[in-house]
């Protein structure tokens, strides 16, 4: 391979990815021809990004044994690991590290340890790995104002040393005509998870409150892994929700831009996010949104919409009141989230993915 070389992990860029593998491809996106991918199996959609394949190992042997000896032997310049940790050993010439959130620094009253050991064992390495590897990069990248003030509080950096680049949303999910915000189906739409950052229990207790008066509606909720489906539905049967709530599988982009266009409102009860790209795809489409006044979420929506206490059962249930009572809700805000969406759109976020990597790195055909 020639000189300046750009590679970028590729672990989780495969299958059905959203977050880290999301904004990973986004960063390859930007890069284009650049970037060298370093997958653990091959990909039959990476189009004219080069590939180096490896073989498969759990992520910590991959990233701390398998990947920085690859890098060497493929003489990379620059090395993007955009999952929060990287490998102590360091053979490319400069360091890009993408700081997703620090949730994972949360103590266990904060955040108590999740149900799944796999989950647990990745929080504490994690924890351990970025703590020591921060200073070895040459660059930090991350998503949004909130998380580069947790990083320069945490680990005493330099925020002229940190970089923000926000999640983007492809153009088709602005799309969606002005007035489509009007809908006939009687349901709430949530993005969630089966971790006690997602927050979905407190959700659960405050929908059953909302459900006695209008008994009709409906709770739509994806993300929750189907192993889990089981545990939830046993807290909405305690509930008297069961007849209420849907878990939803894997959803097309298609599904999950309708699913969003014909909710009554989109509920985001996290208690700890670093970006929250639902909350932005909820904007882009028309209709109303109601979000933890927790971490970031504030300032990715600019303060449109209904804010409420993620720890307060009550001020959920008032948030999902709103959102389905008719006139309660400031509607102008619904365009005017709309527009404050723009700017994350993908041609606006690849150009200062372009400008940042412009800055440390000579490209050999410049790029446009």
């Amino acid at each position: 391979m020639g000189k300046n070389n750009i590679g970028i992990d590729g672990y989780w860029m495969t299958g059905q990815f959203r977050g880290m593998g999301r904004f990973a491809w986004q960063l390859v996106a930007s890069l284009r021809k650049e970037c060298i991918a370093f997958y653990p199996k091959k990909r039959t959609d990476s189009g004219d990004l080069k590939c180096i394949e490896l073989i498969y190992s759990p992520f910590p042997i991959w990233e701390q044994i398998q990947l920085p000896f690859a890098i060497k032997k493929n003489k990379i310049d620059v090395m993007i690991y955009p999952y929060n940790t990287g490998p102590l050993i360091k053979f490319e010439k400069k360091r890009v590290i993408v700081i997703h959130d620090l949730i994972f620094f949360k103590n266990n009253k904060e955040l108590p340890h999740s149900a799944s050991i796999y989950q647990n064992i990745g929080r504490y390495y994690r924890r351990l790995m970025t703590g020591l590897n921060i200073k070895k990069a040459d660059v930090i990248i991350t998503v949004s104002e909130f998380t580069k003030l947790e990083i320069c509080s945490t680990f005493n950096i330099n925020p002229n040393n940190i970089i923000v680049i926000p999640n983007a949303l492809s153009d088709h999910w602005y799309g969606i005509e002005e007035n489509s915000s009007v809908c006939n189906e009687n349901y709430i739409f949530t993005v969630a998870g089966d971790a006690p950052s997602k927050n979905l229990k407190r959700l659960l207790s405050a929908f059953s409150k909302l459900v006695k008066d209008n008994t009709t509606l409906r709770l739509k909720i994806a993300g929750v892994k189907r192993s889990k489906h089981k545990y939830y539905s046993d807290i909405c049967q305690e509930l008297d929700i069961i007849n209420n709530v849907d878990f939803l599988g894997y959803i097309s982009i298609d599904e999950l831009k309708g699913l969003y266009k014909n909710a009554k409102g989109f509920i985001f009860a996290s208690l700890f996010e670093g970006f929250g790209i639902p909350l932005i795809e909820a904007m882009a489409s028309r209709i109303p949104i109601a979000y933890s006044k927790s971490t970031s979420l504030p300032e990715i929506a600019n303060g449109y919409g209904i804010c409420f206490d993620p720890y307060s059962i009550q001020e959920i249930y008032e948030a999902l009141l709103i959102l389905t009572t008719k006139d309660a809700y400031p509607m102008n805000d619904i365009q005017r989230a709309y527009e404050h969406s723009l700017q994350y759109k993908r041609n606006v976020v690849d150009s200062k993915v372009i400008q940042t990597f412009a800055k440390f790195y000579q490209f050999d055909d410049g790029l446009k």
